[in-house]
């Protein structure tokens, strides 16, 4: 009796675990991010730069509860120096999202500043689509920027 009492109770303490919500599973909802470093830049990209970025950090965000995503980027923004006649300026931008402006920053004291741009992802209902924002080092022109192409996380 002691024996069929035993294996019962094991029993139902192994399906009790198999049918309980796991831990991982129940971090599906609400906010979830991901964090990660971002190279170095320089524009132009060879020779001597008049933009720089360094310790640049990325967090992609996602809010599976309303269904929304952004991203985050704080980086040490540097212009050549004072006087040269250029700004070092940064743009993040999400091509996939019509209408979504583009977050600008800018320094033009040849002093390395932390700034933190902003972007609204607004692809959330397509979970399979792989896109990506485009963060964008510059001078004068975004034409001839030095580009790094930030992929989204899941």
């Amino acid at each position: 009796m002691k024996r069929l009492l035993h294996t019962a109770l094991v029993a139902g303490l192994t399906f009790t675990g198999l049918c309980a919500t796991s831990p991982a599973a129940s971090a599906q909802t609400g906010v979830i991010s991901k964090t990660w470093n971002l190279p170095n830049l320089q524009n132009p990209s060879s020779g001597r730069a008049k933009a720089q970025i360094r310790n640049a950090r990325v967090t992609w965000y996602i809010d599976r509860t309303e269904g929304r995503e952004w991203i985050t980027v704080t980086a040490q923004l540097r212009d050549s120096g004072p006087g040269d006649g250029w700004c070092a300026r940064i743009r993040l931008v999400d091509w996939t999202t019509p209408g979504n402006e583009p977050a600008y920053a800018k320094e033009c004291n040849g002093v390395w500043q932390t700034r933190t741009l902003s972007a609204n992802y607004t692809h959330y209902a397509r979970p399979s689509h792989r896109a990506r924002v485009d963060l964008d080092l510059y001078t004068s022109s975004v034409s001839y920027s030095t580009q790094l192409h930030i992929n989204r996380p899941w």
